[in-house]
């Protein structure tokens, strides 16, 4: 009796604030905005609206281009970086700091500096009137979503790159040491070793990357407010809007498929590393 005592407080505090709301949540999924009846057919409907709804296309669309250039991108910096730094003898200790610094860099000081790098009278237009070129309103150009994925890789790169770091250490050295006796050179070496047993930790730096793309919400919303350009318009956007306007049917529906999205790429995750595991 006594251990369920312990738990009982987290236990109680996970059915409050999480699984409580969350059903609350599926509840409003099967109502309409002008009843409160909750019928299946209800879920249909606000699927449909959800779906045909412009904003909706457009937060999904950007989130979606999103997903395809961070993941990569964080991915491939993190992992050359930590390459780097093992190499790097001196100081090794003050270069990961400074990698991991953006990490806990308060964000409004984070917004801040990228403010005064991108907005129309930033730093990077005050150079290119200096030049007589023509400015860049970044914020509401094509190359918004760069920046976007530019402040994601700069403020996580740090992490995962600590997370590469370890892994790369756990590996024996002696497995090295074989691959050169038998004539394998540094490609051969990172291919077939390197990469082969850092599988955990590639498994765990994509599951944290994911969760923290759906971060950034917090950097594009400070540098643009509610209402951004189209393409920095996000799902956690819509999902804010539709709360603010009372429309809890197109929120539920939009932060349950969310959800639904996350978990399905998790699951597709978990699936596909214990395949590789068996040797499939």
């Amino acid at each position: 009796m006594r251990p369920y005592l312990f738990i009982a407080p987290s236990v109680l505090g996970l059915l409050i604030f999480y699984i409580m709301p969350f059903m609350v949540n599926v509840s409003y999924c099967f109502t309409l905005a002008e009843n409160d009846s909750v019928t299946p057919l209800n879920l249909f409907r606000n699927i449909g609206h959800v779906f045909t709804s412009y904003s909706f296309q457009l937060a999904l669309k950007n989130n979606a281009l999103f997903l395809l250039l961070a993941m990569p991108a964080i991915i491939i910096v993190s992992f050359l970086l930590a390459l780097l730094l093992l190499r790097v003898t001196v100081s090794n200790a003050v270069f990961r700091t400074a990698f991991f610094m953006p990490l806990v860099i308060p964000t409004a000081a984070t917004i801040i500096v990228f403010q005064i790098l991108f907005e129309q009278s930033g730093f990077i237009n005050h150079v290119l009137r200096v030049f007589n070129m023509n400015t860049v309103d970044f914020l509401d150009s094509r190359y918004s979503l760069l920046i976007m994925v530019i402040i994601y890789v700069w403020k996580y790169c740090g992490y995962n790159m600590l997370l590469f770091i370890v892994g790369i250490n756990a590996i024996p050295k002696e497995y090295y040491e074989a691959a050169k006796i038998d004539g394998a050179g540094k490609i051969k070496c990172m291919y077939y070793i390197t990469l082969k047993l850092i599988k955990s930790t590639m498994f765990f730096v994509i599951i944290m990357s994911l969760i923290n793309s759906f971060k950034i919400f917090r950097e594009v919303y400070l540098l643009t407010g509610d209402y951004p350009s189209e393409r920095l318009y996000l799902l956690q956007h819509y999902l804010n809007n539709n709360f603010r306007n009372f429309n809890y049917q197109n929120l539920s529906i939009a932060s349950l498929m969310t959800f639904t999205f996350v978990m399905l790429i998790l699951g597709f995750l978990y699936l596909r590393r214990n395949r590789i595991e068996k040797g499939e």
